[in-house]
């Protein structure tokens, strides 16, 4: 009982973070704020969650459980993953933290962790290409203010960078 009285806590707090990543930039979200629209004490939030970083990871990993995602897809198209994982519960907490790199942050661990999770893990050098190359779009979007959502453009991402890619195998 004590287990699904706990597991119901846990859901309630993760759609309480998800009703305020739709409204204000993670950075900014306080547990006050997870514990008043849960409608519970700030402790009982610490009585789950380390923090607001470990609610997000534990967020993310739940909605990242519900979808599909094939783990070849991880490797081979990661933006479009990364899409069709922000489609859904997601898709308004994602709009609304667009720029925020505490979520970009947690977005980019969680996919590293699914990575790891597969018979794709990051041992070789190729993998860790994947990583780096992962790393890559998302600054050359941030830093060159570039009109692509990473959370919504997978298809469009994963395309330019097997052509970024090519060119560059082409070159060498």
């Amino acid at each position: 009982m004590a287990s699904q009285q706990a597991a119901r806590m846990e859901k309630n707090l993760q759609q309480a973070l998800l009703n305020l990543l739709a409204q204000y930039p993670f950075e900014k979200i306080t547990i006050q704020q997870i514990a008043e629209e849960t409608m519970v004490n700030r402790t009982t939030v610490y009585a789950h969650y380390e923090d607001k970083f470990a609610l997000l990871n534990a967020t993310l990993q739940t909605q990242f459980t519900a979808t599909e995602i094939a783990p070849e897809d991880l490797k081979t198209k990661p933006f479009t993953s990364l899409s069709l994982l922000c489609k859904g519960t997601l898709t308004q907490a994602v709009e609304r933290q667009r720029n925020d790199m505490a979520f970009q942050t947690a977005m980019m661990q969680l996919f590293f962790h699914q990575l790891k999770q597969t018979d794709v893990v990051p041992t070789g050098l190729p993998e860790y290409m994947l990583i780096w190359r992962v790393k890559a779009v998302m600054h050359w979007v941030r830093e060159t203010q570039q009109p692509y959502n990473l959370y919504t453009a997978g298809s469009i991402l994963d395309g330019l960078t097997v052509h970024a890619n090519e060119l560059l195998d082409s070159r060498l």
